[in-house]
C-alpha cells in the first residue's frame, strides 16, 4: 500500500500546486486590472459615457461715439461632434457623402484635418462645420443618411455693418494659429476665434467673453440621457469707441483718388473721431 499512498500524495501536490498557481494569477490579473491599469479603464468608461459641449460665448459689439454698430454678431449653425465618434475612415465617408450632397464640399481629408487640428480629450465636442444658414441646417437635418453622431449648435458670426469705411480701426477675426495658442494657452483651444489686428486684437481678453460648457452623460447609441453639469457663456464687454461714423465718411471721401491718412482728434479730451486712410 505503500505505493498507492505515495501516489495519492503525488496526486494532492499536483492538484495544491495547480489551485496555488491559479489564485496567484488571479490575484495577479486583479493586481494588473484594479491597480495598474485603474485609471486606463475608468478613463475609457468616462470616454464612453461622457461628452462636453462648449457654447460659444457672443463676443461683445463694437460702436461708436454715437452708438452706431461697427462690429456685431449674428447667428449661424455650426455642425458638430465628437472624436470618439468619428474614429474611422468609413465613419467620415459618410459624413462627407452627405455634406456633399447638399453643396458643402468636405472630402474625408478635410474632416480628418478639422479633427487633428481641435483634438483635445476625446470626448469633448468639436467644430466640423461652421456658419451654415438657418435652411442649410434644416435641409441637413431633414436628410434620413444626416450621421447620428453629428448635431447642430447655434452659433455667432461676427459681422461688419460699416464694411470698408473702419475695417482698418476695427480689424478682424481669424482662427487662432498654433504659435498663439501656444502663447495663450489659458481658455483657447484649436479652432477658437481670436482678434488678428486692430480693435479686435488690441482688446481681445474684454471682447471674447468666457465660453460656457454642458456635461452630458449618453448611452451606448451617443444619445443624451441627462445633463450632469452646465456653465452658462459669458458674454464679452461691449466697446464704445471715440471715432465717429460720420466723420470718418467724409473723411475717407475727401481722400478719394489720393493716398495717404487722415486723423481728426478732439483737442480737449484728446479722442480720435478720425482715423481714415486710402488706399
Amino acid at each position: 500500500m505503500p505505493e498507492v499512498r505515495d501516489l495519492l500524495d503525488h496526486r494532492l501536490k499536483v492538484l495544491m500546486t495547480s489551485i496555488f498557481l491559479s489564485l496567484l494569477g488571479l490575484l495577479m490579473g486583479l493586481y494588473f486590472f484594479q491597480i495598474v491599469q485603474s485609471d486606463k479603464y475608468v478613463r475609457l468608461a468616462y470616454n464612453n459615457r461622457l461628452r462636453i459641449i462648449t457654447v460659444p460665448a457672443p463676443r461683445g459689439a463694437i460702436y461708436d461715439r454715437n452708438g452706431v454698430p461697427l462690429a456685431v454678431n449674428e447667428t449661424t449653425f455650426s455642425i458638430m461632434g465628437y472624436p470618439l465618434d468619428l474614429n474611422t475612415d468609413e465613419k467620415l465617408e459618410r459624413v462627407s457623402r452627405v455634406l456633399v450632397r447638399h453643396g458643402i464640399p468636405m472630402t474625408v481629408p478635410d474632416l480628418r484635418g478639422a479633427i487633428e487640428k481641435q483634438r483635445g480629450a476625446p470626448y469633448r465636442v468639436i467644430r466640423l462645420v461652421p456658419n451654415l444658414t438657418m435652411p442649410q441646417m434644416a435641409e441637413l437635418m431633414a436628410d434620413s443618411d444626416f450621421p447620428r453622431e453629428l448635431f447642430p449648435l447655434p452659433v455667432w458670426r461676427r459681422t461688419y455693418p460699416s464694411g470698408s469705411w473702419v475695417s482698418n480701426v476695427t480689424g478682424y477675426l481669424g482662427e487662432i494659429s498654433e504659435e498663439e495658442l501656444k502663447s495663450r494657452p489659458e481658455g483657447y483651444r484649436g479652432g477658437d476665434l481670436i482678434g488678428k489686428v486692430g480693435i479686435e486684437r488690441v482688446y481681445e481678453e474684454q471682447l471674447r467673453g468666457r465660453s460656457g460648457e454642458d456635461l452630458i452623460e449618453v448611452d451606448a447609441r451617443g444619445r443624451k440621457v441627462r445633463t450632469l453639469d452646465s456653465r452658462r457663456a459669458r458674454r464679452g464687454q461691449d466697446l464704445h469707441l471715440s471715432l465717429d461714423m460720420g466723420a470718418q465718411k467724409l473723411a475717407l471721401k475727401l481722400l478719394e483718388g489720393y493716398r495717404g491718412s487722415l486723423i481728426v482728434m478732439d483737442v480737449r479730451d484728446g479722442a480720435v473721431l478720425v482715423l481714415a486712410s486710402s488706399p
